[in-house]
């Protein structure tokens, strides 16, 4: 009865429906995306099959998912894929053997229409071509600090006498966002789109990509942003982005550290031949290790691995 009585049917429908199809498909393994699949996988267990459960969560979804969702991935995974070796850790800490466990990163596919073509959030802004656009991209969420990208574009500013441009794509203008963007100076030099189609098409414009975030296993907004030539700064302890950026550890900053975050977007707005450098060999390195052509067997191998042991 209540809501929450109907939510709870409509659930156990679902998911005896889902068993169902599975059962007359005759599937021989489930392969699931997230860690928070608790109540599928446990609906599905009477099929008797192996799950790889492929991981692209750090400790604060894991524990807002609860520890029922966790068990019963536990019960029922057979194998863990982990994006990053910092979800690996989390994994690791969830008492999960290491035997179960293979890193595999995350990938973008480098030819993709994005690639191929590009869009201008110059144009789209307004913003004129000798101005130097500064970028960020995510959700409206704690764990993205988007909280931090005005606090830290008034620093820079301060720091940086020129025609300067910051842009966060994603999320929503939340009303304590919009109001510190129209009480502080040179707010009209702070953007926040909420939305745009296709985003990383317009990531070309950007002289630095900012990951602000506090919590995040391997976001695929670095590969899209290095992959253009774009140097990306970050958080240490923060996730997998400071293993994408294990050879430039100038670019991994002090966790929360706005101070410092500002002196090395400085030092790169003062030397382009630095940032062009950086941009350069990131965009090799995801070249290497994270085009879909160079992951996707991985995650086939371990399909196949487990399909074999049936």
């Amino acid at each position: 009865r209540g809501p929450n009585g109907w939510r709870n049917v409509k659930r156990w429908i679902k998911n005896r429906l889902l068993l169902r199809h599975f059962q007359r498909a005759r599937y021989s393994l489930v392969y699931s995306n997230t860690i928070v699949n608790g109540e599928v996988l446990r609906a599905l267990t009477p099929l008797n099959i192996p799950v790889l459960t492929h991981v692209h969560e750090l400790d604060y979804w894991i524990n807002r998912s609860g520890p029922t969702n966790l068990e019963q991935v536990k019960t029922a995974t057979t194998r863990y894929i982990a994006a990053s070796h910092a979800v690996k850790k989390c994994l690791l800490e969830k008492q999960i053997p290491e035997a179960a466990i293979r890193v595999v990163r995350e990938f973008i596919d480098l030819h993709s229409d994005s690639f191929r073509h590009s869009k201008s959030i110059r144009n789209y802004l307004a913003i004129g071509p000798s101005s130097r656009v500064l970028g960020a991209c995510g959700s409206e969420h704690w764990r993205k600090g988007k909280d931090l990208f005005i606090p830290l574009a008034l620093q820079v500013m301060q720091q940086f006498d020129q025609d300067i441009h910051f842009v966060w794509i994603g999320g929503t203008v939340s009303p304590e966002l919009a109001f510190d963007l129209k009480t502080v100076a040179c707010g009209h030099r702070i953007h926040f789109i909420s939305q745009l189609p296709d985003a990383s098409a317009y990531f070309g414009d950007f002289y630095l990509f900012l990951m602000m975030s506090r919590d995040d296993p391997f976001p695929v907004v670095n590969l899209e942003a290095g992959a253009r030539g774009i140097p990306v700064l970050c958080f240490e302890k923060s996730g997998g982005t400071p293993e994408l950026l294990e050879s430039q550890k100038k670019n991994v900053l002090p966790y929360l550290d706005l101070k410092r975050m500002t002196d090395r977007i400085v030092t790169l707005l003062e030397n382009s031949a630095e940032r062009d450098a950086l941009g350069s060999e990131l965009q090799q390195k995801i070249g290497r290790e994270n085009d879909i052509r160079i992951v996707a067997p991985m995650l086939m191998e371990e399909m196949e691995r487990l399909h074999a042991k049936r």
